[in-house]
């Protein structure tokens, strides 16, 4: 087949050639047994392309879950951005540690060194710790308990 026969058969048939390229087409079918056949192809095929269905354009399944998924994501970290806003202004308190040249850290100190001196020392309270209240008399019964020999019988395997 002769692919520039068929462009040419194709053009006519649309009625794409101008009217000088047209008549001469015309005057070729009367004469041309291959244009003839080439233009009946070419209406063949132009109709069924005619007869196709209306080509269905292809939809994206959009996913519920994926829609929301990033809905979470969004509230979410609008919400993070809102706590971030917020905790920044927010007063924020004075130094806890203020300088040392200060009037309130000297009197702290001399109030803990103050409170130094005032420390009694445990030597001094030793004689009412050495005191012994826990020596009680211990039951006769308890020793003779703790001091007889007594010899057990073996435990079976699997008792107590």
């Amino acid at each position: 087949m002769n692919s520039e026969l068929n462009i040419l058969a194709l053009r006519y048939a649309l009625d794409e050639l101008p009217d000088a390229e047209a008549r001469a087409f015309e005057g070729r079918l009367a004469v041309d047994q291959a244009a003839r056949e080439a233009l009946a192809d070419v209406v063949i095929l132009t109709s069924a392309v005619r007869q196709l269905p209306a080509p269905v354009p292809a939809v994206a399944n959009v996913s519920v879950g994926g829609r929301r998924s990033r809905m979470a994501a969004i509230v979410s970290c609008a919400a993070a951005c809102l706590l971030l806003l917020v905790v920044i202004r927010m007063p924020q308190p004075g130094p806890l540690v203020s300088n040392g040249q200060s009037f309130e850290n000297t009197e702290i100190v001399g109030a803990w060194s103050e409170l130094g001196s005032d420390d009694l020392l445990v030597s001094e309270f030793e004689s009412d710790f050495s005191r012994d209240d826990t020596a009680s008399e211990i039951p006769d019964w308890m020793v003779a308990a703790v001091l007889e020999d007594v010899e057990v019988a073996p435990r079976e395997e699997g008792t107590l």
